[in-house]
């Protein structure tokens, strides 16, 4: 049994009355002497610094890279580097989207991961799944598929991080019990002791880092990666753009990413091996370890010119479910209707009892001069509560017909909007 969980075993003593205050604060003192060592301080969650190379916290370099012979372009609007093979005639820019003539270029040999996962979802599926997404969205204006909205979508490979580690250390917090303080059979209080406790923590993980700049949130599952992947090859990128590794984020950059989800990882392992539910000054210092791999990722990228705005969506290109990401147009009058209508109805129920409570307690006034509980006067409870409850009804009926009315109205809006844009919607 831990040094903790005797400790709650005593104030579970205590509180039945088998051990008294004197008694309990000796058994707890032998209990805390006869840890070995101090109790180790508690200290603000921290994660560890990278370690030397070699050492336990290390986080290797990615090694595996390959040249291939691409051609660079310097976006003319906004100077970004795109990088493709020969044979595109119009190139989209990564970054603003701007369009480029290819032209004749010769190609350099470039830096590139010597890992790749191709696309396997065709540019038709990728776009019916973005039309359907503008189309079948609550809030997308019904604007959308108007000629004034330019609606693009284009291939792209993009590197990632594959991170294959491990993370090790400690955690320390001072565990809370919470205990009742009685004089006699009556509860005149609570009380809560806190314990410093500790305890050691280590675990596997895998995480995958999209290292582009624009698609900062796409989703790739890490735990299917390896199957996926592909050694590079010329003709996985041919007709799609690469986004370069000179203006990709950093591995440095994605380690810190990968850093914070093993130490989240670690964060609930040590909270699952507290003896008690409350906890606090919870502090968790691991090194993390990993080997790591890069790869080019295909995405499908949608981007949508809709009111002078520019938005992006993308898609996994390899995994005809993958998770959607990005941003839409929104129509910000049918969102402020929908936050109303909430707000509407919370009012109205918030109403009905502050009613029903005035009620209830002007009623039990009336009958007692004392205060009323349930535990003395259960009768008198019952006697205040159902008239307040009679007397609320009409407000809360109320009320809730006219949030049901609204919620119906905005449904209505909301489903003739929808075919509104189906119909709208091009076809492919």
């Amino acid at each position: 049994m831990s040094k903790a969980e005797e400790l709650a075993k005593l104030h579970e003593l205590k509180k039945q009355g088998i051990l008294s205050e004197e008694e309990f604060n000796a058994e707890k003192a032998k209990l805390l002497a006869a840890d070995s060592g101090t109790p180790a301080a508690v200290a603000a969650p921290v994660m560890q610094s990278m370690a030397p190379a070699g050492g336990h916290g290390h986080i290797q370099r990615a090694a595996n890279f390959a040249s291939s012979n691409l051609v660079r372009l310097s976006c003319a609007k906004c100077k970004g580097e795109v990088q493709f093979l020969p044979g595109l005639d119009v190139v989209r820019c990564t970054f603003c989207g701007h369009e480029s003539a290819a032209g004749k270029r010769d190609a350099s040999a470039v830096q590139v991961p010597n890992l790749i996962v191709p696309f396997k979802v065709t540019q038709m599926d990728a776009k019916q799944r973005f039309y359907n997404h503008l189309a079948n969205d609550d809030f997308v204006p019904d604007s959308i598929f108007d000629d004034a909205t330019s609606i693009n979508v284009y291939g792209l490979f993009c590197p990632g991080y594959f991170f294959d580690g491990k993370y090790e250390g400690n955690w320390t917090a001072l565990s809370i019990v919470k205990y009742e303080v009685k004089r006699g059979s009556e509860k005149v209080g609570e009380k809560e002791e806190a314990t410093p406790i500790s305890g050691t923590v280590r675990g596997l993980f895998k995480q995958v880092v999209i290292a582009s700049k624009f698609a900062d949130d796409a989703s790739v599952d890490a735990a299917e990666l390896r199957s996926r992947i592909q050694q590079y090859a010329p003709e996985y990128v041919q007709g799609f753009v690469v986004e370069s590794l000179s203006t990709a984020k950093s591995q440095e950059a994605c380690e810190v990413i990968a850093r914070k989800q093993a130490h989240d990882l670690a964060t609930v392992e040590a909270i699952g091996m507290m003896p008690t539910s409350s906890y606090k000054n919870l502090a968790v210092n691991i090194d993390v370890s990993a080997d790591v791999s890069a790869f080019l990722q295909s995405l499908w990228v949608c981007v949508i010119k809709h009111g002078g705005t520019d938005y992006r969506m993308w898609l996994p290109g390899d995994q005809p479910g993958g998770t959607m990401s990005g941003t839409i147009p929104q129509d910000e009058q049918r969102i402020q209707k929908r936050d109303t209508l909430e707000s509407a109805g919370k009012n109205w129920l918030i109403g009905a009892f502050l009613v029903y409570s005035g009620i209830s307690i002007g009623l039990g006034s009336m009958l007692s001069n004392d205060k009323i509980s349930i535990e003395s006067d259960l009768g008198k409870v019952v006697v205040c509560l159902v008239p307040g409850l009679f007397a609320c009804a009409p407000f809360a009926i109320k009320g809730w017909k006219k949030l049901k009315a609204g919620q119906a109205e905005l449904a209505a809006t909301l489903e003739k909007s929808k075919q509104h844009r189906r119909d709208r919607m091009p076809k492919i």
